[in-house]
């Protein structure tokens, strides 16, 4: 049975008819209709003549809304959605209208409108997007040109994903460089935007992707096609993924040979034994104990395992030709348990890995044990022996993290050499041979305060007095990045030299847009296409629909954001990586040097392809499911600003110049130590803490990982 019971104070409210709820602020329903389709209330005795003159004269909420910018075209101009926060709608019999809120404001929510819906869906997104429209016409207008739909204003706007823009890409792109860079920008295209139609997209710009080909014309066309299939060979493509497009008739992989081997041939030093006597000579004790033991390894076939634990922050010091782990070994997105890395027997890849005798895996720690796991299951097959990686010599550097490598069954065959000599600091004052000590009791202290596994030891850490502190974020930016907003100032290698950290992504989104306020220059701005995805084997009336205006709010760091503001000379990150030999991996930096509708231009900032000039397309891209539960998609530049950026995206970089962001404490293991060792002189590091008296801030270490 069911029942429910009623108090006499309750009853007694009931009966007084007094309200059982209120909502704060107050909810504006918004209607959404095309020209002029708006609800019209009339007296059905009423002439049809007197119908039409009351439906002229009857304002919506969306005329009226563009009734009120046409009268005062100079307001402050917000979207249909903001509109209610700051205006209040008047419901008169002949004179419905907005007017300026007096006190409190309202939230506004537009009626929801599906994509099949067609133009009333387009017209949705633009209100969403567009301030201060005047009309519906104005609406269709992008950058001084009318469209004849609001369909096409959206793809005008980049609101929609759309193959046109591939095209409008490559042209913008092909009037600044030709040949070699307008051939990896179309891979680019090809590998992470899949166009509907790669063929035409190649007849149609064949000439200037194969404008450096040094062959005669009746070959130059099919050599640029070899060539654009090794570039798609990087990303584990080929131009067989791509129909129709043209394949190369000749075969010039046996003409020109196995193009991996070669690439790592081209890495090869050529050294007299006393150019290598020389080199050795330079090594500390330290080095000089893994070099021996390496080489050793390498010279004697013993295919031993090591791990070098630089605890000091060697990382900095790249490798000349590194790749990403996931590029050269071609593991899976999402590694299992069993995972294989997606290389056959029969293929280059295994070919490479049969004549390899070193590898060197940097910041192994960083991958899932199940990743190192895949690689040695596939070298021990591909070279046919059962001993660990199949015999090839690995070794490692950074800091272990026995909660996921120490787990592993590879890590008893593992050999841990020592590296604790601080090779990022200039050692040549006490100032940084102090702090260098300090770096290195970050982790000593508390590993010997808490020993229980699984405990988070946490406690406050005193900064040094080298370390400059800041009462303010703006104090900050100041000392780090001085006179942003002068000409001449933010070279790259200004820009190179500096950085803010914090720990939290909403922090950096803070430094980002401060600085991006302070830089010279003018605005530019991208907007995303985001799209719901439709999950497999979901019944459709279970599908949940969502407001692309609701798609648009969310942002997860994996993504750019839906509003891409840059700046020219502005310092950016690639979010991804889409040319690892070109040097375009995930956390770059680079600057931009000019922006397109369809395409940027930029600058490498860091690594050895420092320098090198590249362009960057908008590309789709999805979250995982563990960081954002809507299912959905979101084509974008995969780009964000690089101005401050989080303490785990900074790692493996240095700069000369550094700000941390501590206002808010670190939260995970090493954080501390990771932010303040990015820095190469101790003076030149500023920080801002939570409270203007302390100089203290919290540090976290999980005993168990360490060495």
């Amino acid at each position: 049975m069911l029942s429910r019971y009623i108090g006499p104070v309750e009853a007694a409210w009931h009966l007084l008819e007094f309200p059982m709820h209120k909502e704060s602020p107050h909810v504006e329903r918004l209607p959404l209709h095309l020209k002029g389709m708006h609800m019209v209330v009339f007296n059905p005795n009423d002439t049809p003549e007197q119908i039409e003159a009351r439906a002229l004269h009857q304002h919506s909420k969306l005329t009226a809304y563009f009734n009120y910018y046409t009268a005062h075209p100079t307001a402050v101009k917000f979207t249909y959605l903001e509109f209610p926060q700051h205006f209040v709608w008047i419901r008169e019999l002949h004179n419905n209208r907005w007017e300026p809120h007096q006190q409190g404001f309202a939230i506004g929510r537009m009626y929801f409108a599906k994509p099949n819906e067609g133009e009333r869906f387009y017209l949705r997104l633009l209100l969403t997007i567009v301030q201060g429209c005047p009309s519906f016409e104005a609406l269709k207008q992008v950058d001084g040109i009318c469209y004849p739909t609001y369909k096409d204003a959206c793809i005008a706007l980049g609101l929609l994903e759309d193959d046109q823009e591939y095209s409008i890409c490559l042209a913008e792109a092909s009037i600044i460089q030709t040949g070699y860079q307008l051939r990896r920008l179309f891979a680019i295209l090809l590998t992470e935007c899949s166009p509907l139609h790669p063929a035409s997209l190649w007849d149609q710009y064949v000439l200037q992707i194969c404008d450096d080909v040094p062959y005669k014309l009746s070959t130059c066309y099919d050599y640029g096609l070899f060539l654009l299939d090794k570039l798609l060979l990087e990303s584990g493509k080929s131009l067989l993924d791509y129909p129709p497009m043209p394949l190369p008739v000749r075969n010039w992989s046996m003409e020109l040979g196995n193009r991996l081997i070669l690439e790592q041939m081209q890495l090869r030093y050529t050294l007299t034994p006393a150019e290598t006597a020389a080199r050795v000579s330079c090594l500390n004790q330290e080095q000089h104990h893994v070099y021996d033991v390496v080489t050793d390894s390498v010279s004697n076939n013993k295919g031993k395992l090591f791990f070098v634990n630089g605890a000091a922050g060697i990382a900095s010091l790249l490798l000349f030709g590194g790749r990403t782990a996931h590029s050269t070994f071609k593991l899976p997105l999402d590694v299992m348990e069993n995972s294989l890395c997606g290389f056959t027997k029969q293929s280059i890849h295994a070919e490479l890995f049969r004549q390899t005798s070193l590898i060197i895996w940097d910041e192994v720690p960083a991958q899932h044990r199940y990743c190192i796991e895949a690689v040695d299951r596939s070298l021990q097959d591909v070279r046919g022996s059962k001993i660990p990686c199949g015999g090839i010599s690995v070794g490692s550097r950074e800091e272990v993290v026995r909660a996921s490598i120490g787990k592993s069954p590879l890590w008893k065959d593992v050999e841990v050499l020592h590296l604790l000599i601080n090779l990022r600091l200039h050692m040549s004052d006490s100032e940084n041979t102090n702090f260098a000590t300090f770096l290195a009791k970050l982790y000593i202290k508390l590993s010997n305060c808490f020993s229980q596994v699984g405990t988070t030891a946490a406690d406050e850490m005193e900064l040094p007095a080298p370390i400059n502190h800041r009462k303010n974020l703006q104090s900050l930016l100041a000392s780090v990045y001085p006179a942003l907003n002068v000409s001449g100032i933010a070279t790259s290698s200004f820009l190179r030299d500096r950085a803010i950290l914090a720990p939290r992504n909403d922090d950096v989104k803070e430094i980002n847009q401060t600085s991006l306020e302070m830089f010279l220059g003018q605005h530019i701005e991208y907007l995303a296409a985001d799209v719901a995805i439709e999950q497999e084997n979901e019944q459709p009336h279970l599908v949940p629909s969502y407001p692309t205006d609701t798609l648009n709010s969310l942002d997860p760091s994996s993504l750019p954001p839906f509003r891409l503001m840059l700046k020219i000379g502005a310092p950016i990150m690639l979010l991804r990586n889409i040319a690892p030999k070109d040097g375009l991996c995930n956390g770059v930096r680079l600057i931009v040097k000019r922006c397109a509708n369809r395409v940027i231009e930029a600058i490498i900032l860091t690594g050895d392809k420092a320098g090198n000039t590249i362009f960057i397309p908008r590309i789709t891209l999805t979250p995982s499911v563990a960081e954002l539960a809507i299912p959905m998609s979101r084509r974008q530049f995969p780009l964000r600003l690089a101005f401050g950026m989080t303490i785990n995206k900074s790692q493996g970089q240095s700069v000369k110049y550094l700000g941390i962001d501590l206002q808010t404490s670190v939260f995970s293991h090493g954080q501390l130590y990771v932010a303040l060792s990015r820095c190469t002189t101790a003076r030149q590091i500023f920080v801002v803490l939570s409270s203007d008296v302390s100089t203290c801030t919290a540090n976290i270490v999980y005993p168990e990982v360490l060495l």
